[in-house]
């Protein structure tokens, strides 16, 4: 192992050496260090510890002296360094020395420290957390406070510790600015802890927060405060609080809510329900379909048809999403109607809305999809095979012909013909007699493509078979005496 010289230099070196192998090229590592995401510095902790320790004498990383004349950069990356060893003393030696100078690396160290293997180690990285705690900067531990929120779930911490002492500190009065900047911390965990803590603590003084946080992204942080809201807020102030949940991003909350206040009820329950129609969530959407059912009224479909229709509303989109989700009968001719005007998603919703008005898909929207592009439209077209209405006929063969399309459309079109059984799509090839040459080719290429394709065993009746070779000897079917002959091979050993 290289030894440094304890000396500034020497420190540098044994920093920048450490560090190098991990840092981008071109980056100053003691900025690097100082500046990762907490995730970042538990990954670079995992690193350090599978193949670095220390020597418990005579590294500049454990020199008080030295460390004290470093520059505060330089001086807490060795810190940290120190506290990554794999040799378990040396990580208590650096745990010491991290109360000497408190700040936003020191403090990681020891939080990081705090789930270490080694129960003495633990016990020191306790103690130095609550110590750093008191001297560090607020916005430092707001910072780094998703390692304090990780030692809940860590599998070596006492939880009577975490909540006696890291997050009893926490619920000071004296710390409010501290859980207030949690609040918006840019971690969905970080802000979850932080107002779970607030909520139970000090439910008078965490009531102002309510609001925000049921407009949190993270649909944790709205359901904990929906549930606040619903034990600990009044009559009028939890019917303001859950109107207010109308319009969160959480579906769940959203339908949580939109569910008590129907439940109370209130004055203007029904006409919630209706504006749940057009809710962006199709559990939103459903459910207020099944609660209008319950009270007797329409399904609400004529609502969904009068926004197609008028866009009066500005939610085009939802209605077309929700008739699609309880389309009927009559709606078949709207979505085949609409299918060619809108993008992508907009075709695979009418398709869907199709499938569940006819039972399949009709022929002419099966073969106008021939020419999309959209992998989604054709995935829902083949999971609806089953469902399929449509009937491929030598005149629909006929038409396909004249009407020259691009190699992907081609390729679809072979994959539809498959859906037909094996032999009831050689009928069919044989059936389609076509005229031009160009015809004729395009005919060839689609008998190659059934001869070439693998498929699973097809029963073939005796009788079926004969005359299915009689008709090839025969000649009428116009195909090619070397093709003919190999589909008459095949039909032999079927």
């Amino acid at each position: 192992m290289h030894v440094f010289p304890e000396t500034q230099a020497g420190l540098r070196d044994q920093v920048e050496s450490l560090l190098q192998p991990f840092v981008p090229v071109g980056t100053d590592p003691l900025l690097w260090v100082s500046s990762r995401p907490p995730r970042g510095w538990i990954e670079l902790d995992l690193r350090l510890r599978s193949w670095y320790a220390a020597p418990i004498t005579g590294s500049p990383l454990l020199q008080v002296q030295l460390l004290d004349q470093s520059p505060p950069l330089l001086r807490d990356a060795a810190l940290f360094l120190g506290s990554c060893s794999g040799n378990g003393f040396v990580r208590q030696l650096a745990l010491s020395n991290l109360l000497l100078w408190p700040g936003r690396l020191p403090l990681v160290a020891a939080l990081l420290r705090c789930n270490d293997w080694v129960q003495p180690v633990r016990t020191s990285a306790q103690r130095a957390v609550m110590a750093l705690l008191s001297s560090c900067r607020h916005e430092d531990i707001v910072q780094v406070w998703p390692l304090a929120v990780r030692l809940r779930q860590a599998g070596r911490v006492d939880p009577q510790w975490v909540g006696a002492s890291l997050e009893a500190w926490l619920c000071e009065v004296a710390q409010r600015p501290v859980l207030e900047a949690l609040m918006s911390h840019d971690d969905a965990q970080t802000r979850l802890h932080a107002y779970a803590l607030a909520f139970d603590q000090d439910p008078a003084w965490s009531a102002s927060r309510r609001r925000d946080a049921l407009h949190d992204a993270d649909p944790r942080v709205a359901r904990l405060a929906l549930r606040h809201v619903l034990e600990h807020a009044d009559g009028a102030e939890a019917e303001t609080l859950c109107r207010h949940a109308l319009t969160t991003p959480s579906r769940h909350v959203r339908l949580e809510a939109l569910r008590v206040l129907v439940a109370r009820p209130v004055d203007d329950a029904s006409a919630l329900v209706e504006a749940a129609l057009f809710d962006r969530s199709a559990g939103v959407r459903s459910w207020a379909v099944w609660q209008r059912t319950q009270a007797g009224e329409d399904k609400g479909l004529e609502l969904w048809r009068d926004e197609l229709a008028t866009h009066r509303r500005g939610k085009v989109r939802v209605a077309l999403e929700g008739l699609a989700d309880h389309a009927e009968t009559e709606d078949a001719l709207r979505f085949e109607a609409a299918l060619p005007t809108l993008g992508p998603k907009g075709q695979r919703t009418c398709l869907r809305g199709l499938l569940r008005a006819e039972r399949g898909v009709s022929l002419s929207v099966l073969l106008r999809s021939l020419d999309h592009d959209n992998a989604a439209l054709q995935s829902e077209i083949d999971q609806a095979q089953p469902l399929w209405t449509a009937t491929f006929t030598p005149e629909v063969l006929a038409g396909l012909a004249a009407q020259p399309r691009s190699d992907n459309a081609h390729e679809r079109l072979m994959k539809r013909l498959r859906t037909l059984s094996r032999w009831a799509h050689l009928e069919l090839l044989l059936d389609f007699q076509p005229v031009s040459a160009e015809a004729q080719q395009w005919r060839a290429g689609l008998v190659d493509y059934w001869l070439l394709a693998e498929v699973g065993y097809t029963p073939l009746s005796d009788e079926r078979r004969r005359t299915l070779v009689r008709r090839l000897r025969e000649g009428a079917h116009g195909l090619g005496s070397v093709q003919s002959a190999r589909v008459v091979d095949l039909l032999l050993k079927a």
